[in-house]
């Protein structure tokens, strides 16, 4: 049998489609600690603000849209709408479910 140790730097609440490895960006803070139950990392997109230089928020947040958009096993996707929340969402908008929205209203000229 093969045991396979999972990262203890991701909580278990986490799982994940689009991974730190398939991030188009390197410049991610890795080193921020999580409850499992905090809201950046967990739940639905919400008031909660979402650091675009915080590698776990970011994959939490484009695994989360990916899968309510059916985007799961698509990494294009998930690499493209990573480029869209850092460099096309304005700076301005700083939530969760604020920059959810801008997206989902915006997709067509994105």
């Amino acid at each position: 049998m093969k045991v396979v140790k999972r990262s203890a730097s991701l909580p278990k609440v986490l799982k994940l489609s689009y991974q730190k490895k398939n991030m188009v960006y390197d410049d991610y803070n890795w080193s921020t600690k999580y409850s499992k139950d905090d809201p950046r990392i967990k739940g639905q997109p919400d008031e909660t603000e979402l650091c675009r230089k915080e590698g776990k928020q970011m994959l939490y947040f484009i695994n989360k849209c990916a899968s309510k958009w059916g985007w799961s096993h698509d990494f294009f996707a998930m690499q493209r709408l990573e480029k869209v929340i850092r460099e096309s969402v304005p700076a301005t908008i700083q939530s969760q479910i604020g920059i959810y929205r801008w997206i989902q209203e915006n997709h067509k000229s994105i």
